[in-house]
């Protein structure tokens, strides 16, 4: 410790004090002890002396004490911008690490661990109806018609292309239904009764025109919400103009194609329609990202940005969901790879492009955003009447997600029109028998 450091720490008040404290000390010694001044003032000199190392000690440790509290009041003054109640403050990043926390318990209870066994050898007259899913939440829909089938006694077996494995092996986790690993389109295709296929196109495609090749009836069941002319798709997919007939979820569907087509619903919407609707505490927004597959991939960063800010001008707490194809980026903020259908748990609003989970959060009862800066043409979400908001930019995205936080005890009823529009439910005959009578009808 530098001289000029404890010199330092002695001027001022401390000096004053030891100043003060050694001239009562000679006082007291002068007139209670009766001592000449010359006795005194040695006495005094003595101890300073004998005294002098215990103050510099003290002193040293009152600086490091000094400079210890200097650097501590650095660092709250640093972080004092976030120490408040707003968006971004501690409390929040608490609030938001809790909430996360609970998603995660939710998603890691997974019974088995996803595998694809071998393409098996027929025996005998076997002859099953093959179902395709593409995506982990197509087994919502494949796996009810599965047993659905089996039922009516059909033979059914799952597969699952290697292209499509890594989005669909996680949902796997939950099923103990065996699930093979598809071959090549003409041995997929021989010796089946008939394919039913979650997409028409792009990976399943060639196994469903090499089924018809061979006279094998086949049906494919709509995904979700789709732009059937590819008005925004960089290129045509023709999707749902291959199968021969086409499951469609509802009128929306139906009147978009042409050729043999019927409404049967959506296995997985309609449970999470008839579920009880789960109440929430506080505000929650998921910005569900999905800038894939060459659709509109310049646009990504700039749609993010106005959602993101819209969230931070109203200081709500939000987390923007990746789906599973988005790359990954430090750049978004508050981003998540959990499947987006744990994180709706846990929702106030959703702020969407076009995509599929708008259904979901309508059917869960959770207030949706249609949020298109970018002038997206597909028309699904062009006119909803008051189910929900459209915004075109941040300001208004921010007054479409203030008005929401009204929506939260009757979405249901306020885009019930909307919605039945998209997904026929029908409260007597699931999904899965629906689609299961159909096929049946056709097969025999």
């Amino acid at each position: 410790m530098k001289l000029k450091g404890l010199l330092g720490y002695l001027v001022g008040w401390r000096l004053a004090v030891v100043g003060a404290g050694l001239l009562v000390a000679w006082i007291v010694v002068v007139v209670g002890f009766d001592v000449t001044l010359a006795d005194s003032l040695l006495m005094v000199v003595v101890a300073v002396m004998l005294l002098g190392p215990v103050l510099l000690l003290l002193a040293r440790q009152g600086t490091l004490a000094d400079e210890r509290y200097e650097r501590l009041t650095a660092r709250v003054e640093r972080i004092d911008g976030v120490l408040g109640s707003g968006a971004g403050s501690l409390r929040d990043v608490a609030a938001r690490l809790d909430k996360v926390d609970e998603v995660l318990a939710d998603s890691v209870r997974k019974p088995l661990d996803p595998t694809a066994l071998p393409w098996p050898t027929p025996v005998g007259k076997s002859a099953p109806i093959l179902l395709l899913p593409s995506a982990a939440y197509h087994l919502g829909e494949i796996m009810p018609l599965h047993d659905a089938l089996n039922r009516r006694g059909y033979e059914t077996m799952v597969a699952v292309g290697d292209a499509h494995w890594p989005r669909i092996a996680t949902g796997l986790s939950w099923y103990d239904t065996p699930v093979f690993r598809l071959p090549d389109p003409e041995l997929a295709a021989s010796g089946l009764r008939a394919v039913v296929s979650m997409k028409d196109w792009a990976g399943y495609g060639e196994v469903v025109a090499a089924a018809k090749e061979a006279g094998v009836p086949t049906f494919a069941k709509v995904e979700g919400a789709q732009d059937f002319s590819d008005a925004d798709t960089p290129y045509e997919r023709a999707a749902y103009r291959l199968a021969d007939h086409i499951l469609c979820q509802g009128k929306n569907d139906f009147d978009a194609l042409d050729g043999s087509r019927y409404i049967v619903g959506s296995s997985r919407l309609e449970r999470l329609f008839h579920a009880p609707v789960l109440p929430q505490d506080g505000d929650h927004v998921v910005i569900n990202l999905n800038f894939t597959y060459g659709v509109l991939e310049e646009e990504r960063a700039a749609w993010i940005e106005s959602a993101v800010a819209a969230c931070e001008q109203l200081g709500l707490p939000y987390t923007v969901a990746l789906h599973p194809a988005e790359r990954r980026t430090r750049s978004v903020p508050h981003a998540s790879t959990i499947p987006i259908s744990r994180l709706l748990l846990r929702a106030t609003t959703l702020v969407s492009r076009f995509s599929t989970v708008p259904f979901e959060a309508m059917a869960r009862g959770i207030p949706f955003v249609y949020h298109n800066p970018h002038g997206e043409r597909v028309a699904t979400f062009a006119h909803g009447g008051d189910a929900f908001r459209r915004t075109n930019d941040t300001v208004e995205l921010a007054a479409a997600l203030e008005e929401a936080r009204g929506w939260r005890d009757d979405y249901r009823d306020r885009c019930s029109v909307f919605f039945s529009r998209q997904v026929d439910v029908d409260p007597e005959v699931s999904s899965e028998d629906r689609a299961a009578d159909l096929i049946y009808g056709m097969l025999g």
